[in-house]
């Protein structure tokens, strides 16, 4: 999750970035060795699971019609609010889609939202996102993902430090 979104963070919002960097690198880190820890002890598969559909339309025009929704959005939040009522917003529409958050984020002008708070707002997503997988980790996978969803909440705890020292740096 971390590298996917700061890939995409640095093509869709680049001004973003280094901030956003900074805020994930340690969490980056927890996971990467929770990661590890879950695929050294998985046990040993012969072959490749069946593929899936590579192309289903109607998620993507879901999601279209989601990021298009979110930059009106926005856009009146930034007039309404400022800064602040945009940070919530991304906070909001990226507890649902971490992505759109962060098309919309980069969709913004420069003095809409300062890079440090965005990239507080986007880790807020990213947060959310996760107790979202958390919770649907525990439910369905019950015992036997308990070791999922502890290596789940290593880069989570990560991220929430990351953010409250961020938080108190602003």
């Amino acid at each position: 999750m971390y590298l996917r979104v700061i890939a995409l963070v640095a093509f869709l919002a680049p001004r973003i970035l280094p901030s956003f960097v900074l805020v994930v690198l340690g969490p980056l880190l927890a996971a990467w060795a929770a990661g590890w820890w879950l695929y050294r002890k998985a046990p040993k598969c012969e072959g490749p699971s069946p593929p899936g559909n590579p192309i289903a339309l109607l998620p993507a025009l879901g999601f279209l019609l989601f990021v298009a929704a979110a930059a009106v959005v926005a856009r009146w939040a930034e007039g309404r609010f400022g800064e602040q009522g945009i940070a919530v917003l991304l906070l909001i529409m990226g507890s649902m889609d971490v992505d759109a958050a962060i098309v919309t984020a980069g969709g913004l002008p420069s003095q809409a939202i300062a890079a440090e708070l965005a990239a507080l707002a986007l880790g807020g997503t990213i947060l959310a996102n996760m107790f979202v997988k958390l919770g649907v980790t525990l439910a369905y996978a019950r015992g036997k993902g308990l070791a999922a969803a502890l290596a789940l909440g290593a880069g989570m705890a990560a991220l929430t430090a990351s953010l409250v020292v961020g938080w108190l740096r602003l």
